[in-house]
């Protein structure tokens, strides 16, 4: 065999080894959040205090898995929604269940959300208005 057929031959097998080693994937085998339960309050004065936010972060496991996509939902939207980054923003007054599912294996990990208006939980509102007699 020549010096170039050798060199030939090295390269691929280069390269057939390098493939090999990047096809192989780690898959998830579950996900987790840094908060189980959280409260969001409310502001009431200006527009840019009606909505409050925190974040939630989710950790997947094994920390070297192929595939680390996270899909996050809410499941009252009027109560709270999550953006596709784990930041979740209080609506309304009220529970919602924040969810993070992988993409890879359909693994989930919930938080309880409780939004309040400053301090007080409520679900609605009502008025008393006094009899006139």
């Amino acid at each position: 065999m020549n010096k170039v057929n050798r060199f030939l031959l090295c390269t691929l097998l280069i390269i057939l080894f390098s493939c090999s080693a990047l096809a192989e994937t780690v898959p998830v085998t579950g996900v987790t959040l840094d908060k189980q339960s959280a409260t969001i309050t409310l502001g009431m004065g200006m527009a840019s205090d009606m909505y409050e936010s925190i974040p939630l972060i989710a950790t997947v496991e094994p920390a070297n898995a192929t595939n680390m996509r996270v899909i996050w939902s809410s499941d009252n939207e009027t109560i709270a929604t999550v953006m596709s980054f784990g930041i979740v923003i209080g609506v309304s007054p009220g529970i919602a269940i924040i969810t993070a599912t992988t993409q890879d294996g359909g693994f989930t990990a919930k938080c309880e959300v409780t939004v309040i208006v400053n301090g007080i939980f409520t679900t609605s509102v009502g008025v008393w208005i006094p009899d006139r007699d």
